[in-house]
């Protein structure tokens, strides 16, 4: 059975003329018992926790700069709103909510928490558990105890997009959803196409989102060769890491030992780089050089840039202006590739 943790204080009200729309944690689960997603009897209410179960999911340090107001901006900034009393509670009642709803999904599959979860689990920030998995589709991932998962099986739910660039391509656009709980199968079945449960009957506001038979009978050859893909992309990829292992301005993709990686894209580093200089330069010489994406998310009008300090995000602001990526897909030859280096070499060294 669904349980999803949900409290009145939630949707606690900020001041006048904040942004944040506070009371969607209200009208969500409206909207949830209203088109028959689940009952009023699938809601608990979290509560304030104690210490030691706030420790499970927060470094006790985290714990009592927030109790006591007295978080760095920076990290009381991730929490989104003005620190008050009130809002304090709401933080301790989310995070008693989110630990409770991941103990009824080991228990019984699936839960949630209306106003917990992001797409990162930090110990020591105002951010909690992920369930839903985007993925490099092919890169596996090595626990501590040696089992071996594939990315976006880590998770309730795995999407992947089929773009025509990406590791396993259709010949137009696509994209898919996947599970192994059978209830949500269900759902997402119903939701891509219109609502639809039985035929002609509509149990929900759905989309119109199925993939092509053309598509999908192209991805299912394509998907025999999956590992193939990925190993042609990582040859390549070593190709440009031995190449250019001799600039020490360049920083090329770092590797994780824990997990194979299957370079969608290879990027590199390029300090003091005038990115669109270089990018002409290379397309001049026929290499199709890209900027993988040159205005952060945080400056973006979509987003309310004016909530956010410019100065808060360093690293992003540098990468922004410093990265350039190269060619890369399955069928790079190695007189292809040394073309591409000669030509990135040519201008690093003008």
């Amino acid at each position: 059975m669904l349980k999803i943790a949900h409290h009145v204080i939630y949707n606690h009200p900020l001041k006048e003329g904040h942004r944040f729309p506070m009371e969607k944690y209200d009208l969500l689960p409206q909207q949830l018992i209203y088109e028959g997603t689940c009952a009023e009897d699938n809601f608990f209410e979290p509560e304030i926790p104690n210490n030691k179960h706030f420790f499970t999911v927060h470094e006790p340090e985290y714990f009592f700069d927030l109790l006591n107001i007295t978080l760095d901006q920076k990290a009381a900034r991730r929490i989104g709103f003005p620190l008050s009393e009130v809002l304090i509670e709401r933080e301790m009642i989310i995070a008693d909510g989110t630990m409770k709803a991941s103990e009824f999904a080991l228990q019984h599959g699936i839960a949630m928490n209306i106003a917990g979860g992001t797409h990162h689990a930090f110990t020591n920030k105002g951010e909690a558990f992920c369930m839903l998995n985007d993925q490099a589709i092919g890169a596996k991932y090595t626990f501590s105890d040696g089992k071996v998962a594939a990315a976006g099986t880590m998770g309730e739910i795995g999407t992947t997009s089929f773009f025509p660039s990406k590791n396993l391509g259709c010949y137009g656009d696509g994209g898919a959803i996947y599970t192994n709980n059978d209830e949500l199968a269900t759902i997402m079945r119903s939701v891509v196409n219109h609502g639809m449960g039985e035929r002609y009957y509509y149990e929900r506001i759905g989309v119109n989102s199925r993939l092509d038979s053309i598509q999908a009978a192209i991805l299912r050859i394509k998907l025999r060769n999956l590992d193939n893909y990925a190993a042609a992309r990582n040859k390549a990829a070593s190709y440009y890491d031995n190449f250019f292992k001799e600039f020490a301005n360049v920083t090329t993709p770092v590797r994780s030992k824990n997990s194979t990686h299957v370079f969608h894209q290879y990027t590199l580093v390029i300090e003091n780089l005038n990115q669109f200089e270089m990018q002409n330069y290379l397309q001049l010489k026929g290499v199709p050089a890209m900027i993988y994406y040159p205005v952060p998310i945080h400056t973006q009008n979509a987003y309310g840039p004016e909530r956010f300090n410019h100065d808060d995000f360093p690293v992003t602001n540098k990468l922004c202006k410093t990265v350039i990526s190269l060619p890369m897909h399955t069928e790079l030859s190695e007189e292809q590739l040394l073309f591409i280096c000669e030509a990135v070499k040519s201008y690093l060294t003008k």
